[in-house]
């Protein structure tokens, strides 16, 4: 059983340590050092909000104490001391953690290096979904024949990457992005742009490569809103192209304008009817009584869907929104009315979905700020369904995200995928949150599948669209980086 951990390329240690005194430090360990370098480096491909513009990674004080001892910040510097990182000394308790960065000299690509620290290891073994262990976890024996299936397919070996045409897209990608900001890229809300620091964008898909390269593709089950996380999942979607199912190019079936379908089904009374054919009640951990503060506030909100069946104008809103989204063209629509409402202009459908998740998943009191725009817009659009996600969100504003999720992942894990491994059983997918990639070929049979299956939960059938992991998408997406960089 091995663990690894990612470091600067060019990065000695010993060198390093050589004009530092660390006899003050307890049972010493380079390992540790390392598990420092490592978060810099690897947490930015779970937890992309952690990094700031000019790369600097969130960790607690918390998290380094459970790792390392109590004398982590000896630790840190020492790294800091040899000139091997930085940090921007700026928290706010209980809400935001000291930033970590590699300095200028490191701030490069990362080599993978071998943990030998026994203790180390010992809590390795507790996370190793998240610090890559080749073995398979024990904690697999306790997921629902549905996860496990896709975990077996996750570690058939049958998932392979062209990890030179990979690396090769992420270092084209990277020496453009270098060459300006404008290059970066970048989320758009009204009111704000975020860049994403294009140095931590670089090693984060380094190591992803690296992981598929070896087989370390980690799959692992959330407990909170029960998805299938992995390496995947994490990566950048342009390096899904360098990817390959059992020696076939793949294909990704998904549902558009995926949170506002789902949407449709919390806005929809027959939900909330226990007597409906598909309700609230069949999923076991949806716990939507647990989001409200008072069982008042859980009635009401109950009772306010039930209601709109009999409120003619509620019924048009809901059958207008529900027609947009079974089109497919809910996120165009959006768009239309932003560059309308607010003067927007050369908005990418990324940079709308930003926004939609804006109005749905911000706290309710967000709304007054300049940057809610996108929620008073959809408010005056919508206003009855504004007003019940509000509600969801008044204990919590991450109950709504929660929610949808819970939806989600029970469609697919409880009604897509058994049935697809009932009359599949040889058939090998990757569940990717809102689709499912299987080998190409399988495609038609995908689909027809996820939209009964859907169709049966939602009371439509919802738009699907497929994507296609293809080597020479990749190969061409390098070109015109290249083509793009020389006329610059």
């Amino acid at each position: 059983m091995r663990y690894y951990f990612y470091v600067p390329e060019n990065l000695n240690l010993d060198t390093v340590l050589e004009a530092q005194d660390f006899t003050g430090i307890p049972a010493f360990s380079k390992d540790k050092l390392c598990f420092i370098l490592n978060s810099i480096a690897e947490l930015p491909s779970w937890y992309k909000d952690m990094v700031s513009e000019n790369g600097y990674v969130s960790i607690s004080g918390k998290t380094m104490q459970k790792w390392i001892g109590k004398d982590y910040k000896k630790y840190v510097d020492l790294l800091v001391n040899g000139g091997v990182i930085e940090y921007n000394g700026s928290y706010i308790v209980g809400k935001k953690s000291i930033g970590y960065k590699y300095s200028e000299t490191y701030n490069v690509g990362v080599k993978k290096v071998l943990v030998t620290d026994l203790t180390l290891i010992e809590k390795l073994k507790q996370y190793q979904w998240l610090y890559n262990n080749l073995e398979e976890d024990e904690a697999v024996d306790n997921l629902a024949t549905p996860y496990k299936t896709a975990v077996g397919w996750y570690r058939s070996g049958l998932i392979k990457i062209d990890h030179e045409l990979a690396n090769q897209y992420n270092k084209v990608a990277f020496e453009y992005k270098c060459q300006s900001k404008n290059f970066w890229d970048k989320e758009v809300t009204t009111g704000r742009v975020h860049y994403k620091n294009p140095h931590t964008q670089y090693r984060a898909s380094q190591i992803s490569i690296d992981k598929i390269s070896s087989g370390r593709l980690n799959p692992h089950h959330d407990s909170n809103v029960y998805r299938l996380h992995s390496v995947i999942t994490q990566c950048k979607r342009e390096l899904r192209h360098a990817i390959t199912i059992n020696g076939k190019e793949v294909v990704a079936v998904d549902i558009s304008n995926s949170q506002p379908t789902l949407l449709t089904l919390l806005i929809d009374h027959k939900f909330w009817d226990e007597e409906g054919s598909f309700n609230h009640t069949h999923i076991p951990y949806l716990n939507i009584r647990d989001m409200f503060s008072t069982r008042q506030h859980y009635t009401t909100f109950i009772m306010m869907c039930k209601n709109a069946e009999h409120n003619s104008d509620r019924q048009v809103e809901i059958q207008r929104f529900r027609d947009l989204v079974a089109s497919g063209e809910f996120y165009d629509n959006f768009r239309s009315l932003l560059e309308q409402k607010l003067s927007m202009t050369g908005l990418s459908k990324q940079d709308v979905k930003t926004m939609f998740f804006t109005v749905l998943f911000t706290s309710n009191r967000f709304i007054s700020q300049d940057e809610a725009a996108c929620k008073r817009v959809f408010r005056d659009w919508f206003p009855y369904i504004y007003e019940l996600c509000r509600m969801i969100k008044v204990k919590d504003h991450a109950n709504l995200p929660v929610l949808l999720q819970r939806v989600e992942s029970y469609i697919l894990f409880n009604k897509i995928i058994p049935r697809m491994v009932s009359e599949k059983p040889n058939l090998p997918f990757v569940p990717i949150h809102d689709s499912i990639a299987v080998p190409v070929g399988n495609e038609a049979y995908t689909e027809l599948v996820m939209r009964e299956e859907l169709a049966r939960c939602l009371g439509f059938a919802p738009h699907l669209k497929r994507e296609e992991w293809k080597a020479d998408i990749l190969t061409e997406m390098i070109t015109a980086i290249q083509n793009t960089s020389v006329a610059a």
